[in-house]
């Protein structure tokens, strides 16, 4: 499986980035964290809504959630090894970009987007930046 999820990924960055012959494929925000191997289980998705309900009202089980999705996030990405591992690493980086604008909070998004533009310039992936920066 993570062999399967670093060749999508590559696919993914060169079609996005314009290095793939034929038509560029428009890249959606939303489309980042799968196509860079971060999938969401049944369980971080239902996470994924309570965060954001509890981010968007203050709620004070905030941090508790966030630090279940985290752990939980964190225990599917373990189970990859080498490029498919960062990949999936910036796929959930940029998911959590995605709850933060969700929850109506879009310097926190841009702040975790930044992240993710770093952890790929760091791993000299210069494609994956670039598809970021589309977004």
């Amino acid at each position: 499986m993570p062999e399967e999820i670093q060749n999508e990924a590559r696919d993914f960055v060169a079609r996005s980035t314009g290095e793939s012959e034929g038509n560029q494929e428009r890249v959606t925000f939303e489309d980042l964290p799968a196509r860079l191997g971060f999938v969401e289980s049944v369980e971080q998705n239902a996470l994924r809504q309570q965060l954001v309900g509890a981010l968007k009202s203050d709620a004070p089980e905030t941090g508790e959630i966030a630090a279940r999705y985290q752990e939980a996030a964190e225990a599917t990405i373990s189970q990859l090894e080498g490029d498919a591992f960062s990949l999936a690493q910036i796929g959930l980086i940029v998911q959590r970009a995605l709850i933060y604008r969700e929850a109506g909070m879009p310097e926190a998004a841009e702040a975790e987007l930044q992240d993710a533009r770093t952890y790929a310039e760091g791993l000299g992936r210069d494609d994956i930046v670039a598809a970021l920066e589309q977004t």
